[in-house]
């Protein structure tokens, strides 16, 4: 069985979900372990940077799996991979069960959000089934969506100088 932060492929074999980014990045563009440390550090700023301790082996295992292999070796060993056909497909199959992925992290960002700001729960929930709906309404519905979600940030900017909090 899945956890919330694992996703189960067709054979049943989990994957959690840093060797799923790495397949998604490695898709994007070949990268080296570094690289891909360093984007995850940005894309956090720098809320998590995994191990290298736990890149390298998950780089290594994914490689025996099949999943990814070495586009090149570039100076000072530098190791260079990018997905394979079988990571591919691996990949498309998450992201066929990216509905589900998303009610995981939603039910654990609830739970957090409980716990962190009890007195703002029920205006944190709102705000992501607000956030569920946006990504669940067609293409068609965008431009509308984005007029009321500009309109209601201007809103709230409006209370926070009110407050003085600075709004950029």
């Amino acid at each position: 069985m899945a956890t919330i932060f694992n996703f189960q492929t067709k054979s049943g074999k989990q994957r959690g979900i840093l060797a799923v980014y790495i397949l998604h990045t490695l898709h994007k563009k070949p990268k080296s372990g570094y690289d891909i440390l360093k984007e995850i550090t940005e894309k956090t700023h720098g809320a998590w940077t995994p191990s290298k301790g736990t890149i390298y082996p998950l780089l290594t295992k994914l490689e025996k799996d099949n999943l990814i292999q070495i586009n090149k070796v570039e100076q000072r060993s530098k190791t260079v991979y990018e997905t394979t056909e079988k990571g591919i497909e691996q990949l498309k199959n998450v992201r066929k069960h990216a509905k589900e992925m998303e009610e995981k992290i939603n039910q654990f960002r609830n739970m957090l959000s409980e716990i962190i700001n009890q007195e703002k729960s029920e205006i944190i929930s709102t705000m992501l089934q607000i956030r569920k709906l946006v990504i669940e309404l067609s293409q068609t519905k965008q431009e509308e969506i984005q007029k009321m979600l500009n309109k209601t940030l201007c809103e709230l900017q409006d209370l926070a100088q009110e407050e003085g909090i600075p709004v950029e």
